[in-house]
């Protein structure tokens, strides 16, 4: 067999450090190599629970659902014929089975519509036309805001 080498396999930072046989160790007066650091995750020192607020009721001179229902009822004839006519065009096996449809509006200030977002059908007739429409409602002024309510279609 032959000579058995000795090798050591521990890095200088280890604190079990053994001086390698022939190598120089630390010198006279010198500290003991440490360990090194590595920075971990945050944590705040005393991590405080997350407060329950409530919501904010919404400003006095805001739109209520109420207000919103009575201009869709106001405007449920322009509505209808949007999905009425998109019945009998190219897309009428698409819409035949549409019974509701989300509506997000952005409200400003002075009542007018200036965003229409439909959950579904926006870019084919119905979601063209239905834009259109929904652009043209007009709200009392006051804080403005998004609002969602659905649309409901009856066949016919």
């Amino acid at each position: 067999l032959g000579p058995v080498n000795d090798i050591d396999t521990s890095r200088p930072d280890d604190l079990g450090h053994r001086p390698v046989p022939g190598q120089p160790g630390p010198g006279p007066g010198s500290a003991a190599p440490t360990r090194p650091t590595f920075p971990g995750p945050h944590r705040p020192a005393n991590p405080s629970p997350p407060i329950a607020r409530e919501p904010e009721p919404p400003p006095a001179d805001s739109l209520r659902g109420d207000e919103i229902e009575a201009v869709a009822r106001k405007n449920q004839d322009l509505t209808q014929r949007c999905y009425m006519r998109s019945q009998r065009g190219a897309d009428a096996i698409l819409v035949g089975d549409v019974k509701k449809i989300a509506v997000t509006l952005q409200i400003e200030k002075d009542g007018s519509v200036t965003d229409v977002q439909l959950s579904d059908h926006g870019a084919d007739t119905l979601g063209k036309c239905l834009s259109t429409a929904l652009r043209g409602w007009k709200f009392r002024p006051s804080s403005g805001g998004r609002f969602k309510f659905s649309l409901n279609f009856v066949s016919g």
